[in-house]
């Protein structure tokens, strides 16, 4: 007779049943699980979360210089970018009132970006004070990634000085006069607005008694007689921020005579290519028409399959576990194909 270890049986068809139940209950929660985590995918929460409190942290406050004849470009950049400032307003020539715009100068002409620029931020600064920490000129074909420079501005303390843009000088790069370019946006801090409005702009010590000159040049040269010069405004690997060209040209390694004359006014090496511009860039400038859009969709809606930003990766670094995490990644990417793509 065959003698039978009983505790061993007994284990072997625990086993075994323990077996067959986790299979099946694993092959009949497969699918539901992974219909959840597809209708998660879809949850930004976290997301819109950061970017809540980033909007409470950093507060900005955006200018934009505009005109009567570019109202479809105000348009555009209300319906994009202009949003998830704190708050703004459009400088012009003209008071538009579906817009709004805030009438700045009586002229309208872009060689009277100086007067629009002076009084719309002298308004903004009676009317507001202290309450905001940074305020952006831009121009009504400038694009503005408002998470990248709040986290460019996440640091600083804006009770101290502080300029930032893309430095040119007029006379090129040995001009010792530097200032931002207006079209790729500036940055000021609320102390060097707060000096520029109630110490520079009507004194001649500082600032010129014109209202016919650009913007961007009369601020810089004000700011520099305040002590206040432009911050270097790269990423660490010396990658533009404040882009003076759109996303084809800035993206380009093509140069002609337009993008000849940003390269000699730059006050740094600069060079167009899909390198030279940062992963996290703040602005682009001649962003107009349908452009705008493409941009936001770009940027806030369009993925790449299995790509992570540089954020997650150093939550994760890619060169720990990366077998396990391919695999992994892997199998989630065959599932989110099921669901995602109908054919």
């Amino acid at each position: 007779m065959i003698s039978i270890n009983r505790p061993l049986c007994v284990f072997f068809i625990f086993f075994l049943l323990n077996y067959v139940y986790c299979g099946k209950k694993k092959n009949s929660i497969n699918q539901p699980q992974y219909e959840k985590l597809f209708n998660n995918s879809f949850d930004d929460s976290v997301f819109s979360t950061i970017n809540s409190q980033m909007t409470k942290t950093v507060k900005v406050f955006c200018i934009i210089l505009t005109s009567k004849v570019n109202r479809e470009r105000a348009i555009l950049q209300k319906q994009t970018w202009i949003k998830r400032c704190n708050n703004y307003i459009f400088g012009s020539g003209e008071e538009v009132k579906d817009i709004p715009t805030f009438k700045a100068y009586h002229n309208d002409g872009y060689s009277f970006s100086f007067g629009k620029m002076k009084n719309t931020l002298r308004h903004v600064w009676r009317k507001y004070g202290n309450k905001y920490d940074w305020y952006i000129k831009a121009d009504d074909d400038t694009y503005v990634v408002m998470e990248n420079l709040r986290a460019f501005l996440l640091n600083e303390d804006p009770n101290k000085h502080g300029y930032h843009g893309f430095r040119v000088a007029a006379g090129g790069k040995f001009d010792p006069h530097t200032y931002n370019s207006g079209g790729a946006g500036y940055v000021m801090s609320r102390r060097s607005v707060k000096e520029l409005v109630e110490k520079g702009f009507g004194d001649s010590k500082y600032c010129r008694q014109t209202d016919e000159a650009f913007d961007d040049l009369e601020v810089g040269y004000c700011l520099e007689r305040l002590g206040v010069i432009p911050s270097k405004s790269l990423d660490s690997r010396d990658r533009v921020l404040f882009n003076v060209l759109d996303p084809p040209r800035a993206l380009s390694p093509a140069v002609d005579g337009f993008k000849q004359g940003f390269i000699a006014m730059a006050k740094f090496q600069y060079n167009t290519s899909m390198t030279a511009v940062a992963d996290f860039p703040i602005t682009f400038h001649y962003v107009r028409g349908e452009m705008m859009y493409a941009l936001e969709f770009f940027l806030y809606h369009m993925e790449v399959i299995g790509r992570n930003s540089r954020l997650n990766r150093m939550e994760s670094s890619d060169n720990t576990y990366t077998k396990l995490k391919v695999n992994k990644k892997l199998a989630l990417i065959r599932q989110f194909s099921k669901y995602n793509f109908r054919k």
